[in-house]
């Protein structure tokens, strides 16, 4: 009878608090149990990326089939800028996990596509010095060659333009201590001056494509990548975009898509929203993969 009295009493003070202080107080006690037990259990078999420093629960990121996914309460997640660990844990909480040097865990966000089963098909992270590399990746890039040797130097290669028309702008090829650039300067104002290109989107279909350029230009503006796609025989599109501040200094744009139907009208466009005549831009390093890298 005393054991079963202790049962109700310990029953009726866990519904009273509950009461009191709301369901969310014993499931933060609980999370913060399973938190502090968290890097007992050493390197998980899978795990998602972020290229940045930091993650954070409800951030906006990328699931195994390439789909926009938010980061959630419990996911691990290797952390692109420090190579390290870390386990979302309730109430906004990161705990860092150790990695012992040989162990492995598979990279779900990060892969070639897989038309086959529609979905990534991942990588391999490694732990050494306790910290975890990514195996190399072999993504070609399938975009037209931007500024190859031998590129004329006021003008653009085959597979691009400049948008909207040609007399919207010139071009010059540039170069620093960061390498080669093409520069497009606006000769009047537009809504979205910008070097476009179709390769390899015209003939692409349901496959996850990732497209990146690394861009500068002169603050005060917003630049932006956009990747528009048909989506069927009426000529319906849907269209995804990065845009950012303008910055003179480079800055890695990346859209991502999953594009269907094949289209001559898919194309993608780099630049800057409402330039002025004068507006200058920057483009170097342009990619097209099937799949999602690092």
């Amino acid at each position: 009878m005393q054991a079963v009295g202790l049962v109700l009493l310990v029953a009726f003070v866990a519904l009273s608090v509950e009461a009191y202080f709301g369901p969310g107080l014993r499931t933060r006690l609980l999370g913060s149990v399973s938190g502090d037990f968290a890097h007992l259990n050493g390197v998980p078999p899978r795990v998602f990326y972020e290229p940045g420093a930091t993650a954070r629960d409800g951030q906006k990121s990328v699931g195994s089939e390439g789909q926009e996914r938010r980061l959630l309460e419990g996911d691990t997640v290797l952390l692109g800028e420090t190579h390290q660990l870390v386990w979302l844990g309730p109430g906004g909480r990161t705990t860092a996990l150790p990695a012992d040097d040989g162990a492995s865990t598979s990279v779900a966000n990060l892969g070639a596509w897989d038309p086959a089963t529609g979905r990534l098909t991942g990588t391999t992270a490694r732990a050494q010095g306790g910290r975890l590399r990514l195996d190399d990746l072999p993504l070609p890039s399938l975009a037209a060659a931007l500024n190859p040797p031998g590129a004329p130097g006021e003008a653009l290669t085959d597979g691009f333009s400049i948008g909207p028309d040609r007399d919207a702008g010139r071009v010059r090829c540039v170069s620093d201590r960061d390498g080669s650039a093409v520069g497009l300067r606006a000769s009047r104002s537009v809504l979205f001056f910008s070097l476009d290109s179709r390769q390899p989107l015209t003939t692409l279909d349901s496959v996850l494509v990732s497209i990146s350029a690394v861009v500068r230009t002169a603050p005060g503006k917003t630049m932006m990548l956009a990747l528009r796609n048909t989506i069927d025989a009426s000529g319906d599109a849907e269209s995804v975009s990065d845009r950012r501040p303008t910055s003179d200094e480079w800055t890695r744009l990346t859209v991502r898509r999953r594009v269907v139907y094949p289209s001559s009208r898919d194309s993608f466009s780099i630049g800057i929203v409402d330039a002025d005549g004068g507006d200058w831009f920057e483009v170097r390093d342009v990619q097209v993969v099937l799949g999602v890298a690092p």
